[in-house]
């Protein structure tokens, strides 16, 4: 069943209205497929890095409380999956949606954006239409137009500035011994070629379930 939401709550009804326009998309979807797993075609190691950073610059600009209830709100979904394409509850995903809406609002828009444009200059634009060919079309097409008002309704409840940054504590035993670490390990960082594509590559002999 789809999950009730508070009266007073524009991003919570209209996660609902995009959830409602989505779960048959959704449903489409193999989840448990292992595309999932693949580095995108044509892309290195510092290339797909570059959209990381801005998905952490935005993460660290968002408000804390709100990014440990999204990370509460995937971790149910993931209990909830069933089925042969490991589709997760209604309920969950009508929360993910809330969640997911709640945190980009907490940011400003010029990060989120960022996000955005990083991540559009690493997707071949062959990508959208080979994944809307692997479900029914319509169902598709249905869940992006109820993304786009989703959208609009999140911009409209967007914070402009960020929150506050946390502050460290003096006597900071953990950075102080951050500092010992980083001592001990940084000769052993420079010996990794951290532009190696191993780290694009699923683990071995694991599926997108595990």
């Amino acid at each position: 069943a789809p999950a009730v939401v508070p009266s007073g709550d524009k991003i919570g009804e209209a996660a609902k209205a995009l959830s409602d326009a989505s779960y048959p998309f959704i449903k489409d979807i193999d989840w448990l497929s292992d595309i999932y797993l693949k580095p995108l075609p044509g892309k290195t190691a510092p290339e797909t890095l570059k959209a990381i950073d801005k998905m952490i610059e935005m993460g660290a600009a968002a408000d804390p409380k709100l990014l440990k209830e999204a990370a509460e709100a995937h971790h149910k979904a993931i209990g909830s999956i069933s089925g042969p394409n490991g589709v997760t509850s209604r309920a969950d995903w009508d929360a993910v949606n809330a969640a997911i809406g709640r945190v980009v609002a907490s940011v400003p828009k010029a990060k989120v954006m960022a996000v955005y444009d990083s991540v559009t200059a690493i997707t071949d634009p062959g990508v959208p239409a080979y994944m809307k060919s692997l479900v029914n079309g319509p169902d598709a097409e249905k869940a992006y137009q109820g993304f786009l008002e989703f959208k609009d309704v999140v911009e409209k409840n967007q914070v402009t500035t960020a929150s506050a940054p946390a502050v460290v504590p003096s006597g900071d035993k953990i950075g102080e011994a951050a500092k010992a670490l980083s001592d001990a390990s940084y000769p052993f960082i420079k010996d990794i070629d951290w532009l190696s594509d191993i780290y694009l590559k699923p683990l071995p002999g694991k599926t997108a379930p595990e």
